[in-house]
């Protein structure tokens, strides 16, 4: 009875139990939402990495792929530089390879026509074009460049050239019967000054030597530099020296060919070696770098014939008991002197030694080519070693007797006579006191035969002790080398 009242009396919440089922649920329910919404976080995280991933490896692959046809680009370039326009244009399509072992592609090229975009060639430039391509990954890089060759230096000498000026001691020791372009030597143009403060028209200066006078019109000539691939024996300030096309004879007894240099590299071989400098003789030196000095002794009977090139300083010493048959080039001055020699010392360019020496042919054939044993000059001699017709821009070479990058000093003393056949070029010589382009000293006669060009900006004096007497050489004497050269007149990405 007691327990039935106090069940009875006992009073439970309208609903309880069924208020804590729907707490549960709801707890669950937010439970989910947090982590469909962390879930959804994180997928949208992962998609967004994956597509910046995806950015950044075709990002990259398009830029290694601009990397390669950029590479590919200085590799064609390279391979064109030297060639002619006729060899150029036998090239239409290649492979460009790295230099691993096996090696691996790096780019393709192939010949754009004109019907493709390439200009037409006009007005003596020739136009080639290439697409490079080059792949990385997905990505692809195709590059166009075109090509234009233009012709440098070279041409016929009408007489000479003084750019920075020209200065002389008095008029009555420089003579002669060329045009002579004279340029700013603070005169004026056409203005040839004297000593002191003197200064002579075009007229007065024609009526006193037999120059016809004229204002110097800008001239450019081959470089030192441009020409070495041209040269026979080459010698560097590092002290190592190198041969270069020359006809000889092997071991053997058989000719063979020196291969030519083909492009303007630092390393010229024989085969596969350079030559130790003191196998040359005749020539000495002194110093190193940037002081680097050689010496030539004219009157050496084994003094190689052809084109000697040097970087650095030359001076060279006539003597009469045996004449100059030679190009000399320098990088650096070359000093012309006779103090050493007899009354009368000669230098001739190769050509002109052909055109006006006075001695038998076989003594010609001998000074200009020599001969199997000693090495034939390929560039203006054949295998025989006759001198070739000077048809080819190589061969013009022979007509060069001197040639600077700097400027040329002439010394002759003692009432000596120096007789130099050919055309002379200096193309430095920076103005300023005690600096010139040419510079004639001394007591004795320079007689020159050929044409001088000084094309630098100092003036070209001669004192007033030494006697010039500048004659117009033979017209096929005149011609001097030019050179082709590719340039890069279109670069863009397709």
């Amino acid at each position: 009875m007691l327990n039935d009242q106090v069940f009875r009396t006992v009073r439970l919440p309208v609903g309880g139990g069924k208020m804590h089922k729907q707490a549960g649920f709801a707890s669950i329910l937010l439970i989910l939402l947090i982590g469909l919404a962390l879930t959804t976080l994180v997928i949208g995280m992962v998609t967004s990495l994956r597509s910046l991933q995806d950015s950044s490896l075709t990002t990259h692959a398009q830029t290694q792929a601009q990397i390669k046809s950029a590479i590919g680009y200085q590799a064609l370039t390279g391979l064109l530089k030297p060639l002619s326009a006729t060899q150029i244009a036998q090239i239409n399509n290649g492979v460009i390879k790295d230099n691993g072992s096996p090696a691996a592609t790096i780019a393709t090229y192939k010949v754009v026509t004109t019907t493709e975009g390439c200009p037409d060639s006009t007005g003596g430039k020739n136009y080639f074009c290439y697409d490079i391509t080059a792949k990385s990954g997905g990505a692809s890089s195709v590059v166009r460049a075109i090509y234009t060759d233009i012709t440098i230096g070279g041409g016929a000498f009408n007489g000479s050239i003084f750019a920075g000026g020209l200065q002389v001691g008095q008029v009555r020791n420089l003579q002669g019967n060329q045009t002579i372009q004279v340029g700013n030597a603070g005169q004026g143009n056409g203005i040839v000054s004297g000593n002191g403060s003197n200064s002579y028209t075009a007229e007065d200066f024609f009526d006193q030597t037999g120059f016809t006078v004229q204002a110097y019109q800008p001239t450019t000539f081959l470089t030192a530099e441009e020409v070495r691939p041209y040269a026979n024996y080459i010698f560097y300030a590092d002290g190592t020296c190198a041969k270069n096309n020359l006809y000889s004879v092997n071991t053997a007894g058989t000719a063979a060919t020196i291969t030519a240099e083909t492009t303007p590299a630092m390393t010229i071989t024989i085969g596969s070696t350079s030559v130790a400098c003191n196998s040359i003789p005749g020539i000495t030196t002194s110093g190193s770098g940037s002081s680097k000095a050689w010496t030539i002794d004219a009157g050496n009977s084994l003094l190689p014939v052809g084109v000697l090139w040097f970087q650095g300083t030359v001076t060279i010493e006539l003597t009469d008991t045996r004449d100059l048959v030679n190009t000399i080039i320098a990088t650096g001055i070359i000093n012309v002197s006779s103090e050493n020699g007899g009354s009368t010392n000669k230098a001739y360019a190769p050509n002109h030694y052909n055109l006006e020496a006075e001695t038998n042919l076989d003594t010609k054939k001998a000074r200009i080519c020599g001969s199997s044993s000693t090495g034939i000059p390929t560039q203006y001699c054949d295998t025989t070693g006759t001198l070739k017709a000077l048809d080819t821009e190589l061969a013009k070479i022979a007509n060069i007797l001197f040639l600077s990058n700097s400027d040329i000093n002439f010394k002759v003393k003692n009432k000596k006579t120096m007789s130099l056949y050919g055309n002379i070029m200096g193309s430095g010589g920076a103005g300023g006191t005690g600096f010139s382009s040419g510079k004639f000293t001394g007591t004795g006669e320079i007689n020159v035969k050929g044409n001088l060009s000084f094309t630098g900006t100092g003036i070209t004096a001669t004192n007033g002790n030494v006697n010039v007497t500048l004659n117009s050489g033979n017209s096929s004497g005149n011609v001097t080398p030019s050179k082709k050269v590719m340039i890069l007149s279109s670069f863009r990405y397709m």
